[in-house]
């Protein structure tokens, strides 16, 4: 065994985090959850059948992506959404993605384009549905072409 080679960190296995994550963000954006909404651990790991490590885990995720908000010694509650909170994202995700399209115009290709054709009729197919859930995550991925051809990790970051 070569003993300058770094070691081998331990592989963690994040499907269940994953899934908990999932269903939570999923049942945020079709209104289950309530806007100011208290989320009981105890209820949640109960209907999710799973302990309360890897919901806290998925909770912490939805709490850095700004979905919930953490109280100390109250537990987690969905973030509510004020007019100006959607006035001020939709004009700085607007700037972001007026300077994402000035960087990837130039560096886009054939298969890039043929990917965001893809994502553009997934996203159309889903809005028949009217699955808000999934429109939601199909504009997402939508939108996500334009940082992901920039590879501008910074602007990916904030995106």
């Amino acid at each position: 065994m070569n003993k300058s080679a770094a070691p081998l960190s331990p592989v963690e296995d994040r499907t269940l985090r994953e899934q908990v994550r999932r269903q939570v963000l999923d049942r945020v954006l079709d209104g289950h959850f309530k806007p100011g909404q208290k989320l009981v651990e105890t209820a949640l790991s109960s209907q999710l059948r799973v302990s309360r490590a890897p919901l806290r885990e998925a909770l912490r995720e939805l709490v850095d992506q700004g979905i919930l908000v953490s109280e100390p010694y109250k537990g987690f509650r969905v973030r509510p959404v004020s007019e100006r909170d959607l006035t001020e994202l939709y004009s700085m995700r607007t700037a972001l993605e007026k300077f994402a399209f000035t960087l990837a115009w130039p560096l886009r290709t054939a298969d890039s384009l043929e990917l965001l054709g893809k994502r553009y009729a997934a996203l159309m197919a889903v809005h028949r549905t009217r699955d808000q859930a999934r429109a939601i995550e199909h504009e997402i991925a939508f939108h996500s072409w334009v940082y992901e051809t920039t590879d501008h990790r910074l602007l990916m970051a904030h995106w």
